[in-house]
This record gives structure tokens, C-alpha cells and sequence, in this order.
């Protein structure tokens, strides 16, 4: 009996390791590209900076908390390559106080380059929206105090590929009843430094004749409804806002939809709240979320890549001929 008990753990730690072989893989390479190794000369050398954030990226995609996580990395010490000492939930914790912001928003662009074909325009779709700052049920609250007319949350808006389905930057804000619109040009600004956008779009909360402006000056045609739609052209604000009254292409407009496509997604996948309690730790967590969802991407689409070149091959296709295709593209 304790035999048979002891080859399902084994089983279930072989399996955990080889569902999360790809993924960890994807982290430790991008990470290691972006991080140096350790944070300074005089720390212990236990632990790398790309193992640590490896362990931070696995305990998002599993929803587990700080103090779950020693625990839960022994399933996969090997595929990280960490030693007999699993790392204490302290460390975990004082290492994303440590990392800025700046870095976290550089990985992310790293993990959505490795989707992107180098001098390729692409098309932007930009939405926010809320996560909450405690981990309980609105229904729940709701039945045993009665209608809540507050609820607290973080403004998380983000910038995305509408072809690729991936996150190119993303802002957040304590405040969740700010106007859309003063994230807007900071968000382009940051898309623009990764990419070229060729059409920008987004909903009636970012429409004004600043936010046009500012993407016909960067070469970018903005696809943006205008507010009060029965006023007349000629009562119209602006230069920009009248030529889109004027004629909008709705065609290309309905893939704006698909930005809301990915928040419902990393919802599902990392859940819908954040558990830190200060502003800065909850931006970082936010942005860590946005970088395990695009490597969840990356993931899918090298399946669906891998799916079509069995369905195409006579001869049978190894996972490694995979990875070797795709680091060629990169």
C-alpha cells in the first residue's frame, strides 16, 4: 500500500514537472536575458534573480501565496535547478520589494517580442480594468452585509497586439475612478517604444481631440468612437474628432473587443484580485501577472505551431526541432 502511494507521488511530481517544463523554460530565458544574476557581489549566492523571479512567475500562474510556495517548488526544483534548500517565502517577498518597476516592464516587453517578427506594424487595442484588493467573493460580501456601495480596487490598463492577443505595456493606478483618457498618451508612448503601431483602437472613454492628435503625429491612425454621436459635425471639437464623425471604419473596430478577450483571460488564469496591500508592491503584482499571461500565450501559440507541423509532416516532429524554430524567429 505505502508502495503503491509512493509511485503516485512520484508520478504526480514527474507530471507537475513536465506540464510546467515549457513555461519555466520561457522564464528562466527571458529573465536571464534582463536580470544579472545575483543582486549584488556580497549576497550568499544561494538563490540566481532568474530563479527567484521563476518561483514568483509560477506562484501567479498557480494562484498560491508566499508561504505556499517553498513547498510547492520541490515539485520542480530540477527543471529551475535549485539546490537541496528550497528558498523561504521572505526571500520570495524582499525580492519583488527589491525589483523595480522598470525591470518588470522590460521583461514584459521581452516575453511579447519573442511573438513578434522583427520591423512588423501591428495593430493596438487599449482597455482597462479592476482588480480587486482582497481575495473574497462580491456575492458573498453582499449576502451578509447587504449592498456594497464601495468597492475598492486597482485600475490596470493595458495595451494589446489584437492579432497576437498579447500585452505590449500596461499602466496602473491606485486610483480606480481616474479618466481614461490621462492614460492614453503614456500607454502609446510606451507601445511606441516597442513597436510601430499602425492603428490604434479604442472605446468612447479615450475619445478626445489630444489623444487623435497625438497618434497621427506618431504615424498611427487612431480608431476611436466620438462621444455624444447625435451632435452635428459642425458642432463637433476638433479637427480629428469631425473626420472621424465623418468616416469611421467599423470594420477594423470590431477587433477592439479582443483587448477585453485577454483581461477576461488573465482573470481566469491568475484570478480577478491582488494580495499585496501596499501601491507599489500591487503595481508590481500586476505587472508580474501581465508577464505570466503572455508567456501562457506564447505557449499556446507554440502548440498550435507544433499541432500544424505534425498535421503537415510525414515524418514525425520532436518538441526540440520546436524550440529551434522558434528561438529562429527570435
Amino acid at each position: 500500500m505505502k508502495k503503491s502511494q509512493q509511485n503516485q507521488g512520484g508520478a504526480m511530481k514527474s507530471k507537475s514537472g513536465c506540464k510546467y517544463k515549457g513555461f519555466i523554460y520561457m522564464v528562466l530565458r527571458i529573465a536571464s536575458r534582463v536580470l544579472p544574476r545575483y543582486s549584488s557581489k556580497y549576497s550568499k549566492h544561494t538563490y540566481t534573480q532568474p530563479q527567484l523571479a521563476t518561483a514568483l512567475a509560477l506562484m501567479k500562474r498557480d494562484r498560491k501565496s508566499y508561504r505556499d510556495m517553498p513547498s510547492a517548488l520541490n515539485e520542480v526544483r530540477n527543471a529551475i535547478g535549485l539546490k537541496e534548500n528550497m528558498p523561504h517565502f521572505t526571500t520570495l517577498h524582499k525580492f519583488l520589494e527589491r525589483i523595480s518597476i522598470d525591470v518588470l516592464d522590460t521583461i514584459l516587453r521581452k516575453t511579447y517580442l519573442t511573438l513578434l517578427r522583427p520591423n512588423e506594424k501591428v495593430n493596438i487595442a487599449i482597455d482597462s480594468t479592476g482588480y480587486s484588493k482582497r481575495n473574497v467573493s462580491y456575492h458573498y460580501l453582499w449576502r451578509i452585509k447587504g449592498r456594497i456601495r464601495h468597492r475598492e480596487h486597482v485600475k490596470h490598463s493595458i495595451a494589446v497586439d489584437v492579432d497576437r492577443q498579447a500585452i505590449i505595456a500596461a499602466i496602473d493606478r491606485s486610483n480606480p475612478y481616474a479618466a481614461d483618457t490621462k492614460d492614453f498618451i503614456p500607454l502609446v508612448k510606451k507601445v511606441a517604444s516597442v513597436v510601430t503601431p499602425c492603428k490604434i483602437l479604442a472605446d468612447r472613454g479615450y475619445d478626445s481631440e489630444k489623444n487623435n492628435e497625438f497618434c497621427y503625429r506618431i504615424g498611427a491612425k487612431p480608431l476611436i468612437p466620438i462621444r455624444n454621436a447625435n451632435v452635428p459635425v459642425w458642432k463637433t471639437h476638433g479637427m480629428h474628432r469631425k473626420e472621424a464623425k465623418r468616416r469611421f471604419d467599423w470594420k477594423s473596430y470590431d477587433k477592439r473587443s479582443l483587448v477585453e478577450t485577454v483581461n477576461s483571460v488573465e482573470k481566469r488564469l491568475e484570478g480577478s484580485y491582488v494580495s499585496s496591500r501596499n501601491g507599489w508592491m500591487q503595481k508590481k503584482e500586476l505587472r508580474l501577472m501581465d508577464i505570466v499571461y503572455n508567456i501562457h500565450r506564447h505557449m499556446v501559440i507554440s502548440g498550435m505551431i507544433f499541432y500544424l507541423l505534425m498535421r503537415i509532416s510525414t515524418q514525425p516532429l520532436e518538441k526540440k526541432s520546436l524550440y529551434r524554430i522558434l528561438q529562429t524567429r527570435n
